[in-house]
C-alpha cells in the first residue's frame, strides 16, 4: 500500500485553539501566540483574528509552551501544556495591561475540561504502553484499560490478533489508523501493521460520539501515533527469550514430554536530529522467531460416519438416485465410493464425543508445532519548513510468515506482507 494520507491526517493529530482577551473579557485582535514543542524545539506562530481567536492545527502529541503578547499588555508565558493524540484542546488567555517587556509565567497548568465535543474514549499514554507487562508485546492488549472495551470472545479468531468489542460492537467493526493512515486488515477486522510498543508515542481509543472526521467502520476508533525524533539522539535495544525449559507439560502431551517452545523477540529504536530544530528522524526494528507446540481442535466424521452410519444424528440422509431416505439413516456399503472410503481411512478417530443427535463439531484435539517469523520496521521523518508550515512522512513494513501443519491431509503456509508509505499535508 502506498498513499499520501492528507485525507486522514486530522484523525491522527491534535489541535489547540482559543481566544485572547484583556482582563475585562474584551477580545484582543492581532495578538501574537507562539507555540514551542519541548521535544523538538520547533516554534509555530499564530495571530489572533478580529474575534481574538487563534488556532494551531495538525499538532503531534507532546508537551508545549505558550508565549502570548500584544501591544500595551504584559507578555504571558504558559508552560507544560500536554496534548494527547487526536486531542482538540481549548486554551483561552487573558492579558493584563502593562509593558510588553513585563512577563507573567504560569507553570503546571491543570488539564482543561473539553467543552467543544462530547467524544468518549481514553488515551493510553507512552508510560503505560512501555511499562505495562504485555504477553507478546502487542499494543492492542492495552485496549482493555479503556472503559467499555472487552476482549473478543475466546472462540473468536480475533481474540489474540487485535479484535475486541467496544461498547457492545462486534470485534471486527473497529477502525485502526497509524500516523493518520488507515491501518485495517479488512478481511479480518484487525490492524494490518502492529507497531512495536517501543515505537508508539501513545494511542487513543474513541468509544463513541466521535466527530464526523472519523468513520469507515461502525465500532470504535483506535488511533496510533509513533514517536518522533528530537534535538538529542536517543536509542535502545532489547531481546526477550523464552523456551520450554521453564514451561509446564501440556495436559494433552505424553507424560514427561514438554511441547517444543522457543520464542525470541528482539529489536531496537533510535531517533535524533537530522538538522537541529528543523528535521528529525525516528527508526524502529523488531523481529520475532517463534516455534511452539500448540493444542488445536478440528472436526472429523465420527467412526460410524466414516463407514456410512449416520443413525446418530437427526438430519435425514437421502439416496441421491431416488430422493428417498436411507433405511435407519445408513448408507449401504455397496453405494460407498472406494476412493472416498480410502480417504476416510486417513482420518483418526475423534477424541471427543458429539452431542446426541447433533453433527460433530471440534471433536478432535491434536498437537502441532507452529513456527512463526516476522520482521517489521518503521521510519518517521518530521520537518519544519517555517513557523507556520511543517509536515512528516512515515514508512512501515510488516511481514508475518506462519506455518501450521494442521490435522488435515494438506498443510498450510500463510505469508502476510504489509508495506506502507504515508505523508502528512503541510500544517
Amino acid at each position: 500500500m502506498a498513499a499520501c494520507a492528507e485525507f486522514a491526517a486530522a484523525q491522527n493529530e491534535g489541535a489547540i485553539g482559543g481566544t485572547v482577551q484583556d482582563s475585562t473579557g474584551a477580545v484582543l485582535p492581532q495578538a501574537t501566540v507562539k507555540l514551542t514543542s519541548r521535544e523538538q524545539g520547533t516554534v509555530r506562530s499564530a495571530t489572533t483574528n478580529q474575534s481574538g481567536v487563534y488556532q494551531f492545527s495538525f499538532l503531534p502529541p507532546g508537551t508545549y509552551d505558550f508565549d502570548v503578547s500584544s501591544n500595551g499588555f504584559k507578555s504571558l508565558r504558559v508552560t507544560g501544556i500536554t496534548l494527547a493524540v487526536a486531542q482538540n484542546d481549548r486554551r483561552d488567555f487573558k492579558l493584563e495591561v502593562g509593558g510588553v517587556s513585563e512577563n507573567i509565567t504560569v507553570s503546571g497548568t491543570v488539564e482543561n475540561v473539553n467543552t467543544d465535543n462530547a467524544t468518549m474514549g481514553s488515551v493510553i499514554e507512552n508510560k503505560r504502553v512501555v511499562e505495562m507487562p504485555l504477553n507478546g508485546r502487542l499494543f492492542f492488549n492495552l485496549a482493555a484499560l479503556t472503559p467499555g472495551v472487552m476482549p473478543a470472545a475466546q472462540n473468536s479468531t480475533n481474540s489474540t490478533r487485535g479484535g475486541f468489542n467496544i461498547m457492545g460492537g462486534c470485534d471486527v467493526c473497529n477502525n485502526f489508523t497509524l500516523n493518520g493512515f488507515f491501518n485495517n486488515n479488512e478481511a479480518a477486522g484487525i490492524p494490518a501493521v502492529r507497531p512495536s510498543i517501543d515505537a508508539i508515542q501513545e494511542f487513543n481509543i474513541l468509544t463513541g460520539i466521535y466527530p464526523a472526521q472519523y468513520g469507515f467502520n461502525s465500532g470504535g476508533q483506535i488511533i496510533v501515533t509513533t514517536k518522533s525524533g528530537s534535538n538529542e539522539f536517543h536509542g535502545s535495544g532489547y531481546e526477550f527469550l523464552r523456551n520450554q525449559a521453564m514451561d509446564a507439560r501440556n495436559f494433552f502431551s505424553a507424560p514427561g514430554a514438554l511441547p517444543p517452545f522457543k520464542r525470541n523477540q528482539y529489536g531496537g529504536v533510535i531517533g535524533g536530529p537530522i538538522q537541529k530544530d528543523k528535521t528529525f528522524f525516528f527508526f524502529n526494528y523488531e523481529g520475532l522467531k517463534l516455534s511452539q507446540g500448540i493444542t488445536s481442535r478440528t472436526t472429523y466424521p465420527t467412526t460410524a460416519m466414516q463407514s456410512g452410519d449416520f443413525s446418530g444424528i437427526s438430519k435425514v440422509i437421502k439416496d441421491p438416485t431416488t430422493g428417498q431416505p436411507f433405511p435407519s439413516n445408513k448408507i449401504p456399503p455397496q453405494m460407498i465410493n472406494k476412493i472416498g472410503a480410502a480417504i476416510m481411512g486417513l482420518y483418526p478417530a475423534p477424541t471427543f464425543a458429539s452431542a446426541a443427535g447433533a453433527l460433530p463439531s471440534n471433536n478432535y484435539a491434536f498437537q502441532q508445532t507452529r513456527p512463526e517469523k516476522y520482521n517489521q520496521f518503521s521510519l518517521k521523518i518530521d520537518h519544519t519548513f517555517s513557523a507556520r508550515d511543517s509536515g512528516y512522512a512515515t514508512a512501515n513494513y510488516y511481514n508475518d510468515i506462519a506455518t501450521e501443519t494442521g490435522a488435515t491431509i494438506t498443510a498450510g503456509c500463510t505469508p502476510y506482507y504489509v508495506p506502507e508509505f504515508t505523508c502528512s499535508p503541510l500544517q
